[in-house]
């Protein structure tokens, strides 16, 4: 296994998992180097981690969640996204503490993985392919680091049980939109204009379980393209998920 990743989702207050006395890290606080992540950092790289998963947020008023340091108020979306960030600056910042000493982070060459915070796109049901393509691209900025992306997660479809035929000319309604979204994602200036090797990888189908990944992969596999395009081309890497029981 190439890359141990830990999910640090429910450490953000605007994740359902959230539960500050078990999950929370005041990763805010800039003193000391951002001592208390960089001690979170260094003990998922002890454990045997070479990465961390950080949640996509829905550009959402629904998105938040109670603000450990202020009862009366809530922690927004837009907070949560700077703690990504500051999250991924600590990951990528091993510069001098004074003349002759580096920061000396066990995670140094840790991997930093994208996916979005909640399943089958809630609070983005009804989003367009070009709105669906400009949430994910914002996640390629300088500012977040992103080394791998998953636009998707275990989204529902049509496909969960059964793949299309051969030769049939049937369609998944939500297939279709992940290809075009990750069309639109290859074509844009967020991800065109980096040098090759700092393109994020992009992951997908990443459904919930193997059979539904499978399925859309038998599915869209090519023979028909111009009715059920190779899936695999739009993706770097082939992912899936398997929480609910295969």
């Amino acid at each position: 296994m190439k890359h141990f990743i830990a999910d640090l989702g429910p450490s953000f207050p605007c994740h359902p998992l959230y539960d500050e006395a078990n999950t929370w890290f005041d990763i805010e606080n800039p003193t000391g180097n951002h001592y208390a992540v960089r001690l979170v950092l260094n003990g998922l790289a002890e454990a045997g981690f070479n990465g961390i998963r950080l949640p996509m947020w829905p550009e959402s008023t629904k998105v938040d969640g109670p603000n450990p340091t202020s009862i009366s108020q809530r922690f927004t979306r837009d907070r949560c996204n700077e703690l990504s960030k500051t999250i991924a600056k600590v990951v990528r910042d091993h510069s001098l503490v004074s003349a002759g000493e580096y920061l000396d982070d066990a995670f140094w060459y840790f991997s930093i993985y994208y996916s979005p915070a909640f399943d089958s796109q809630i609070y983005q049901e009804d989003i367009s392919t070009d709105n669906y393509t400009t949430w994910v691209t914002s996640y390629m900025a300088s500012d977040f680091h992103a080394d791998f992306i998953s636009p998707f997660s275990a989204n529902e479809s049509i496909l969960k049980k059964d793949y299309i035929e051969e030769g049939s000319k049937m369609l998944d309604p939500t297939s279709l939109f992940e290809i075009n979204v990750l069309d639109k994602i290859r074509f844009s200036p967020a991800y065109t204009n980096k040098d090759v090797a700092e393109r994020p990888k992009l992951i997908g189908p990443d459904r919930a379980t193997a059979e539904h990944t499978l399925n859309v992969l038998m599915s869209y596999e090519g023979s028909n393209p111009s009715i059920r395009p190779d899936y695999p081309d739009y993706v770097d890497i082939i992912g899936t998920q398997s929480r609910y029981g295969d």
